[in-house]
């Protein structure tokens, strides 16, 4: 009898560890399955010699109104700025306003965003939008006119902690940094916290030893630029890019662009990686070759990311955009795709076009579009790229079920002992 008792007992235990894998594998029981990530945004792809969608500040593709046309742009530089809506911000450097168009892609009028008057490039970040002021840096709390201006960093020039001379970019990192160019005294600086007020000195110096050292390419701390640049010098960079955790610089005087991995926590740290040129220690246009190519610059003057990873340079003296689709971890590396040229062979300046560009001074993504500050044709043009097809994956069917098993029925009295 104890035998058969048994038995019975570790079969129902058996039966037991069976039915709750089996709750837990299918509908009726078990932790629910987790979610699946987020899909990481798509690259896009603007195809061979690619047509603008749009241009702003001239009535057609192929005209080029005189400077100082009523109506038209007067654009020497700058990069613009899109709002989440949609909505564009150009600095129209030739009048010192601040333009504001209630669309990026498509031409209208125009209004002057209030309290600017050296406009020089602008840019957004979670909401804010961020002027460079003539050797001003302002913040305003949001993009809508009128907005208060909660902080600034400059207004005053010379070499300092504190001071600027000719900024050219900046840019809020999504963690709360201000990164800005400053062009002429050859150094990009980096200010940790933005509270209200007068932002005072900078926190970092990327370009040079010192705080108070501000000459190109400077490697060997005197006051002559050394014949050369290396990974920790610059010379004239003009624009800033930052997620935060990386820094994109256009160091515009050396013919390339440098990338940190890690977003500098010390003066002077080293670039860890080169655009434009073969290795870290070369600056001359076109990496030294007689025309352009895929890998090389000139006088690179403005540079963004997309969401998907993707790096637009505008390469002013080539007339034309670059587009890595994503940044570079190899030196030299060429690029992906090209705005502006037949190919990556042609550097000459063309007649305007819905294809072409003359000395582009900013570049900034929207979702699928690229937003161009074609400065030598004073007007705004507006590219549209297509994301690659969705792949659907194969279908998994399940396996097929197996017929119903006969009930294990347990031993009798005195039969099969364990």
């Amino acid at each position: 009898m104890k035998v058969h008792e048994t038995a019975t007992r570790r079969l129902a235990a058996i039966a037991l560890v069976f039915s709750t894998v089996a709750a837990g594998c299918g509908d009726g029981g078990g932790l629910p399955p987790a979610a699946a990530p987020a899909p990481a945004p798509a690259p896009v792809a603007f195809g061979a010699f690619p047509s603008a969608v749009a241009v702003i500040g001239q009535e057609g593709f192929d005209q080029v109104a005189p400077d100082g046309t009523p109506g038209t742009l007067s654009i020497r530089r700058g990069e613009p700025a899109v709002t989440a809506g949609g909505g564009l911000f150009v600095a129209d450097s030739g009048t010192g306003t601040l333009k504001v168009f209630s669309r990026h892609d498509q031409p209208g009028s125009f209004t002057d965003y209030p309290g600017v008057t050296r406009a020089r490039s602008v840019s957004m970040q979670s909401g804010r939008l961020v002027v460079v002021d003539g050797d001003t840096v302002r913040i305003f709390e949001s993009a809508a006119p009128g907005a208060p201006q909660i902080a600034f960093a400059g207004g005053a020039t010379g070499c300092s902690t504190s001071g600027l001379n000719n900024p050219t970019s900046a840019f809020l990192t999504p963690n709360g940094r201000l990164v800005v160019a400053d062009s002429s005294n050859h150094r990009v600086l980096i200010w940790n916290t933005v509270g209200s007020g007068a932002l005072g000195e900078a926190h970092v110096v990327v370009g040079q030893r010192t705080m108070t050292s501000c000459v190109a390419n400077n490697d060997n701390g005197d006051t002559d630029p050394d014949p050369a640049p290396t990974a920790s010098t610059l010379s004239g960079p003009r624009s800033v890019w930052s997620d935060g955790t990386r820094l994109v610089v256009a160091d515009t005087g050396n013919n390339r662009v440098l990338v940190w991995d890690n977003l500098p926590a010390g003066h002077y740290q080293p670039a860890t990686t080169v655009i434009g040129q073969r290795s870290l220690s070369e600056g001359r246009p076109h990496a030294g070759d007689p025309t352009p190519s895929s890998m090389s610059l000139a006088t690179p003057v403005s540079v963004d990311v997309n969401d998907a990873g993707q790096l637009a340079v505008a390469d002013e003296q080539n007339n034309r955009v670059l587009v890595w689709n994503r940044i570079p971890a190899t030196h030299g590396q060429p690029a992906d795709q090209v705005l502006g040229k037949a190919g990556f062979t042609d550097g000459e300046s063309s007649a305007p076009s819905a294809s072409t560009l003359s000395e582009p001074e900013g570049a900034r993504f929207h979702g699928r579009d690229l937003v161009v500050v074609d400065t030598g044709n004073n007007r705004v043009m507006v590219w549209r790229g297509t994301a690659p097809p969705v792949v659907t994956p194969p279908s998994v069917h399940p396996a097929p079920s197996l017929p119903p098993t006969e009930p294990l029925i347990p031993p009798g009295p005195g039969v099969g002992a364990y």
